[in-house]
């Protein structure tokens, strides 16, 4: 509107997103890595037969393999609700902060990574250098972190985080350009494209007016 480059503005408006993002990729990847890595890696299916895993698995893994279906049940339940259906009724019930909403988006984010590391990790069970490592005598937590987390899925996190960041940037232009659900109290993206609607608006009448008729829907 004040005729400097729409990608100037863009860029600039992008730091607002940088601790909304942040906070949602640090829900996501704590509690998807930390459910994620006990379902995979203690769930009864997929386990190597060597005797020092038939020893753990007697112990330790056999009280954590409970938890499988527990956490499997969490990650079907939250993965089938509708994140902006899930969005709204935050909104509704709770707040139109921003950091509400990334809040909610890491806690999904958390149940679609932690069902994504669980089926790696049960693949990933199946190789010889983790048998190898448990006949060893490797704990379990040197196992997942450095033979797992940071060396098999370490692209597969840097990926989701950096979807899960750019997903906050579209629930949040979403949620204020389309339903006005987010105060303009700050500047962003959705901010930016409402200014941008209501010139066009305002600079032509006709426009306006069609903009405010009623939209008729037809059902083919």
């Amino acid at each position: 509107s004040d005729g400097r480059d729409i990608l100037s503005k863009l860029i600039a408006l992008s730091g607002g997103y940088l601790l909304p993002g942040l906070l949602a990729i640090g829900i996501a990847l704590l509690g998807g890595v930390i459910l994620g890595s006990l379902s995979g890696y203690y769930t009864p299916a997929g386990h190597p037969k060597g005797a020092q895993e038939k020893v753990r698995f007697l112990s330790l893994s056999w009280f954590l393999s409970g938890f499988d279906f527990l956490i499997r049940y969490g990650f079907d339940l939250i993965n089938a609700l509708p994140q902006l259906a899930l969005i709204f009724l935050v909104c509704a019930t709770v707040s139109t902060n921003i950091y509400w909403i990334t809040g909610t988006l890491g806690v999904m984010g958390a149940m679609k990574l932690g069902g994504l590391l669980r089926n790696e990790i049960i693949a990933l069970r199946q190789e010889g250098y983790i048998e190898a490592a448990i006949e060893l005598g490797l704990s379990d937590a040197t196992i997942l972190r450095r033979h797992l987390l940071l060396t098999q899925l370490r692209p597969l996190l840097i990926s989701y985080a950096f979807h899960l960041f750019a997903d906050v940037l579209l629930v949040e232009t979403t949620l204020r350009f389309f339903f006005q659900i987010i105060p303009d109290a700050e500047n962003s993206w959705g901010k930016l494209l409402v200014d941008a609607k209501n010139l066009i608006f305002t600079l032509h009448p006709p426009i306006r007016q069609l903009g405010e008729a009623p939209v008729h829907l037809w059902w083919f």
